[in-house]
C-alpha cells in the first residue's frame, strides 16, 4: 500500500474535510514530508484545535511543498464530532467575523465596517464593531456580555480619541456607570439617574445631564 499514491498511507495523500485530495507536490516532496512529520504530529496538532470534548481525530496529515513564489504547509484531517448538550460546563465556543462596505449614509462618505462576535462564555461573550472611512474611524467594543441578563460593558471611541467607557450596563434597568476619556486622561464620570437621564460630571466640578 505504501507505493500506492491513492493510499492514505502515501505521503502524496491529504485530507480536506471529508474529501480526499490526491496529488504530488513536486520534486523533493517525500523528503520534505518525512522531515516535517519527524518533528510534527499532525493528529495531536489537529486534536488541540478541537474544542468539543469527546471528539476524535480519525486521520490527519500535513502537506508541504515548494512553488515558484515560495513554500507552503497545510494541516488537514477527518473528525468525528461528539454528541453534546449546550450547558455551562460544555458549550460550543464560536468566533465569527465579517466585513462590509457601507454607502448611502447621510453625512458620511463610503465606509467599511468590520464586525467580530466571540462567544467565549456560556451566556454570551464579546463583540466589536469598527467603522472606518478615510483616515477616521469609530469603534464599539462590548465585553462580558450576558445575553440572558442583558448586562455587559461598552466602550465607544471617536476619531478624535475621545472614548466613553461604560461598565455594569443593565439594559432592563437602563442603568450603567463609567467615565469619559480623552486619550488616556479621564475628564468626567458618567452615570445614569433613576429618571433614565445620563449625568456627566466633569473633573472641573461642572456637569451636564443628557435626556
Amino acid at each position: 500500500m505504501d507505493g500506492d499514491p491513492y493510499s492514505p498511507y502515501s505521503p502524496d495523500y491529504g485530507y480536506y474535510g471529508y474529501y480526499g485530495y490526491y496529488g504530488s507536490c513536486g520534486e523533493g516532496y517525500e523528503e520534505s514530508y518525512a522531515a516535517f512529520a519527524a518533528i510534527y504530529d499532525p493528529v495531536a496538532a489537529l486534536q488541540q484545535l478541537v474544542l468539543l470534548p469527546g471528539s476524535e481525530v480519525l486521520e490527519a496529515g500535513v502537506s508541504v511543498g515548494k512553488y515558484d513564489k515560495g513554500s507552503y504547509s497545510d494541516l488537514s484531517g477527518r473528525l468525528r464530532l461528539a454528541d453534546y448538550s449546550d450547558v455551562a460546563t460544555s458549550f460550543m465556543q464560536l468566533k465569527v467575523s465579517a466585513s462590509l462596505a457601507l454607502s448611502g449614509i447621510e453625512g458620511l462618505p463610503e465606509a467599511r465596517a468590520a464586525v467580530v462576535v466571540d462567544r467565549n462564555q456560556f451566556k454570551g461573550g464579546n463583540a466589536s464593531l469598527l467603522v472606518k472611512w478615510g483616515d477616521e474611524q469609530y469603534s464599539f467594543q462590548l465585553d462580558d456580555v450576558d445575553v440572558e441578563q442583558q448586562t455587559g460593558a461598552l466602550t465607544v471611541t471617536s476619531p478624535l480619541g475621545v472614548s466613553l467607557q461604560l461598565k455594569d450596563i443593565a439594559i432592563a434597568d437602563k442603568s450603567g456607570t463609567g467615565a469619559l476619556y480623552v486619550g488616556s486622561t479621564k475628564v468626567a464620570d458618567v452615570k445614569t439617574l433613576d429618571s433614565g437621564a445620563i449625568k456627566i460630571s466633569y473633573i472641573d466640578g461642572t456637569f451636564e445631564t443628557l435626556q
